[in-house]
């Protein structure tokens, strides 16, 4: 029950549980205040990607809280799609 890879022995496929691996949301950053995001991942160290509504990679700060949480930090207020991958 906790694979990340489920199989349908009824078809032969394989299917991945997603949403345990990556979590993304947009929100918008006051400068220098850091801003707390639940991803529900179940691991603490994980790979964050921020861009702008550009296109552009936003670098931000990051701080593991925990096994579901995070805390990010821009130098600057900015909109941003933030992607959360194990």
């Amino acid at each position: 029950a906790d694979e990340l890879i489920n199989y349908n022995s009824g078809n032969g496929q394989f299917s991945l549980r997603e949403s345990q691996l990556r979590f993304s949301t947009n929100i918008t950053l006051s400068a220098n205040t850091g801003a707390q995001i639940t991803h529900n991942l179940g691991q603490k160290l994980v790979h964050v990607s921020a861009m702008d509504s550009g296109g552009n990679r936003i670098q931000l700060d990051v701080v593991y809280n925990s096994t579901t949480q995070l805390t990010v930090t821009s130098v600057a207020g900015i909109t941003v799609d933030i992607a959360i991958s194990l």
